[in-house]
């Protein structure tokens, strides 16, 4: 039973450290558009998310 705690704390803690990667993977493929005039507030949002990811 202890083992299998401390396998899932793991697991939790591995997807919240890649998450913020993968949200920015997914929203600059989603949201992202070149005519966009506030695409570089978005883009340095992305860059931060990459970042801690």
């Amino acid at each position: 039973r202890e083992v299998a705690k401390t396998v899932f704390c793991l697991v939790v803690i591995f997807a919240l450290c890649w998450f913020p990667l993968h949200l920015s993977r997914i929203l600059k493929k989603t949201v992202y558009d070149e005519m966009d005039k506030n695409r570089c507030e978005l883009l340095s949002f992305l860059l931060l998310m990459d970042y801690i990811g």
